[in-house]
């Protein structure tokens, strides 16, 4: 598994539905706030658009893709100097709540500010300011 992904436990998988208000499809997600979710195709929900784009991928595929460096390429851009030993003192349902968020035009992920979170807290906390972002 990818150093930023982590499968979703059974009881993580209603409160994601909850929050967003429908099923998901949700069997992973990543240290940064995103949520893989399979429908027809697997789904991202993005940290730094704040909502799901299509990969155009199988979750068979997805399975390779977690495994290759086509992965580290996707996440490129949000990895910063120290992220593996902030990694390694990550609790197994944590997340990083980054501010400025992912999808700021002001985030520097290098300066920004980087928090360990429950992930779904840091879902619930993007959800919101999606909320706010529509509502402007």
């Amino acid at each position: 598994m990818h150093k930023c992904i982590r499968l979703t436990h059974d009881s993580l998988i209603p409160q994601i539905d909850e929050l967003f208000g429908f099923s998901t499809g949700a069997f992973a997600w990543d240290v940064f706030g995103g949520i893989f979710c399979l429908h027809d195709t697997v789904r991202y929900f993005a940290p730094d658009i704040l909502d799901f784009e299509d990969m155009r991928i199988s979750k068979e595929s997805w399975t390779e893709w977690v495994e290759t460096e086509n992965a580290d390429a996707f996440y490129q851009s949000w990895y910063w100097s120290d992220l593996d030993d902030e990694l390694s003192k990550l609790q197994p349902h944590d997340g990083f709540l980054i501010y400025p968020p992912l999808w700021a035009k002001e985030c520097n992920i290098d300066t920004a500010s980087k928090r360990a979170m429950r992930f779904i807290q840091i879902v619930a906390t993007n959800l919101e300011l999606r909320t706010q972002i529509k509502n402007q």
